[in-house]
């Protein structure tokens, strides 16, 4: 069936050594989907309308026809979502914080932890509001990281590691000149 590559019992685990088996494409999608954009988030209705896009580009129209008619396939769907949540495997967040998902030419840190690390406290706050322990390399190169400069192939390398633990910023949208 169409459905092969995506379909079928798989189980995902953590190095916490959490694990749960799940069925079917909508929630490979939507695992897929999450771990691409990972430190970063979207909102429940960002991945829906992503999650729709995504089946009727790999060809399962009739998944959306069905979840459009029918409640299962969502109940379905969601279930997955809330196992996850309750195995501590994803979360789920009342707010979307603006954390990048890729680095920018000139990054910005989170403002709070770039304030922490300038009064040497040991760990700091990242934009999901948990605390980060750096290392000594880490916390140089977040104090520099304001949105006004390039980095170095040596700073990109630790920036990344910032990335990953939740403390790059997205990147501004452009300021348009209203008098323009």
């Amino acid at each position: 069936s169409k459905d092969g590559a995506l379909s079928g019992l798989i189980e995902v685990g953590t190095e916490a050594g959490r694990s749960a088996e799940l069925i079917g494409p909508m929630i490979r999608l939507s695992l897929s989907r999450l771990r691409s954009i990972w430190p970063a988030a979207e909102s429940a209705q960002e991945h829906v309308d992503w999650l729709v896009g995504a089946l009727r580009e790999k060809g399962f129209d009739h998944l959306v026809a069905t979840a459009a008619r029918s409640s299962s396939a969502i109940a379905s769907w969601m279930s997955d979502i809330l196992r996850l949540t309750f195995a501590e495997m994803v979360q789920l967040h009342a707010w979307n914080p603006p954390v990048a998902s890729a680095l920018d030419d000139a990054p910005s840190a989170c403002p709070i932890a770039r304030w922490q690390v300038a009064r040497d406290q040991r760990f700091v706050t990242n934009l999901w509001h948990e605390p980060v322990d750096l290392t000594r390399a880490e916390r140089e190169v977040l104090s520099n990281l304001d949105g006004n400069h390039a980095m170095t192939d040596a700073e990109r390398t630790v920036a990344s590691t910032l990335l990953a633990k939740g403390l790059i910023l997205t990147s501004a949208p452009a300021q348009t000149d209203a008098s323009s």
